[in-house]
């Protein structure tokens, strides 16, 4: 399962989520207050944060020991990836670092596709997280660069479904195959599916205010 921010014309014509928002102030006036207030205090903490992007060549070790523990806290991993994966990325993928003074307190990497922007992978640096709120002020920090770019859908990964849904995210169910040549290991991938479903039920909160 994927959570997505649908930024283009929708279904749901009487819905804010279903027209386009030119600015992330146009984004927060949409939302209803409670959730309005929210953002505006958890993204407070973030002011005196340096946003810096950089090329994924320069991807280091301590962004690679922030995105380890990001996967160590992590319930549904299922692979590590190697310090060369993010050196080597293609250039379409950007990487955008996030300082106070020269300390890193997390990253970022997105990737843009036929208007869609994905949020691809990130880190950071917990001993400072409840300090800056830096998960929730990365995932803000993707609406506004989809808002700006103009992206029609922004996809913020799966996982940390609440702060996602109080963001205005919305679940998408997600599949995965699983084939082997060999029928009797078909067999036993086929009975133990469950294992590799995700578990978490998700109940959609309706943050943006009705239009009338």
């Amino acid at each position: 399962m994927s959570l997505a921010i649908n930024l283009s014309n929708g279904f749901k014509p009487l819905s804010r989520e279903a027209f386009n928002f030119h600015s992330w102030e146009d984004y927060l006036s949409s939302l209803k207050s409670a959730y309005r207030r929210r953002i505006k205090l958890l993204t407070a903490s973030f002011e005196t944060i340096r946003k810096r992007p950089i090329p994924c060549s320069q991807f280091d070790d301590k962004m690679y020991g922030q995105y380890i523990e990001v996967l160590r806290r992590s319930k549904g991993k299922l692979e590590t990836l190697s310090f060369g994966f993010f050196q080597n990325l293609p250039p379409e993928f950007e990487l955008t670092a996030f300082y106070h003074a020269e300390v890193l307190t997390g990253w970022m990497i997105t990737v843009s596709f036929r208007k869609k922007l994905y949020f691809f992978l990130g880190g950071i640096d917990y001993t400072l997280n409840r300090q800056y709120h830096t998960y929730f002020n990365i995932l803000a920090e993707i609406i506004k660069e989809g808002i700006e770019m103009k992206a029609s859908v922004i996809d913020l990964g799966q996982t940390a479904e609440i702060p996602k849904i109080r963001l205005g995210g919305k679940p998408v169910e997600k599949s995965m195959l699983g084939y082997h040549s060999n029928p009797l290991i078909r067999q036993f991938l086929k009975m133990g599916r469950r294992l590799l479903e995700y578990p978490v039920k998700v109940n959609e909160n309706h943050v943006f205010k009705e239009i009338l």
